[in-house]
């Protein structure tokens, strides 16, 4: 007889059961085994550092005062070395520097230091070579003070009780002189006239003697 046209049912696929199963366990494990031979065990992971968050300060935040971190009276006094005692002080806010020429010694070029603090201006004059002098100190904010009590806002008329009379008014400046050492100090106080009509310190310049 001729054989039957009846087709076979197509074989079933394979599967992932019996056997198949048992060969691919058996091949992970010796993977594993493999991974694991000739190697040291690995350390733990230690969890990530948190990240530092760094604070930005807002822009309408006023910037810390820089002051000198010494009284005025320290810094009007004599000192046996000014450069040294100039050193001593706190970083100014800023710095100017300028080179002049030696009035005394042809072709010398010295250096004007100015050291800028909120409300302080200190003055430094530096002979190449040589010593350095305090040529003026000028308040201008408030905070500073004498411990005669010069200081910026005082009254004119209070001011005068420490200073004297004047000896001179220009150029929108009144002049004083003080004994301070050998040689007299001068002091130009600069005045601007309050709400009330009293005329009070806006800005005081110590100019001491050089020789």
């Amino acid at each position: 007889m001729p054989p039957s046209t009846r087709s076979r049912p197509p074989a079933a696929p394979p599967t992932w059961g019996g056997v198949g199963r048992t060969a691919v366990a058996l091949g992970l494990a010796a993977l594993v085994v493999l991974a694991g031979c000739g190697s040291e065990p690995a350390a733990p992971r230690s969890a990530a550092a948190p990240s530092a968050e760094v604070e930005e300060a807002p822009a309408d935040r006023p910037a810390p005062e820089v002051r000198p971190g010494v009284p005025l009276d320290r810094i009007l006094a004599l000192h046996d070395d000014p450069a040294a005692f100039l050193a001593g002080l706190r970083p100014p806010r800023q710095t100017h520097v300028e080179l002049v020429a030696n009035e005394y010694t042809e072709g010398q070029v010295d250096t004007v230091r100015t050291r800028v603090y909120d409300g302080m201006e200190v003055v430094a004059y530096e002979v190449t070579d040589g010593p350095t002098f305090v040529q003026s100190v000028t308040i201008m904010g408030t905070g500073y003070g004498t411990s005669g009590g010069v200081a910026v806002g005082e009254a004119r008329e209070a001011l005068e009780d420490v200073l004297g009379r004047p000896v001179d008014e220009r150029s929108g400046a009144v002049l004083y002189e003080i004994d301070s050492g050998p040689a007299p100090t001068a002091v130009e106080v600069r005045y601007e006239t309050d709400e009330d009509g009293v005329a009070r310190a806006a800005e005081v310049t110590w100019r001491p003697y050089l020789d």
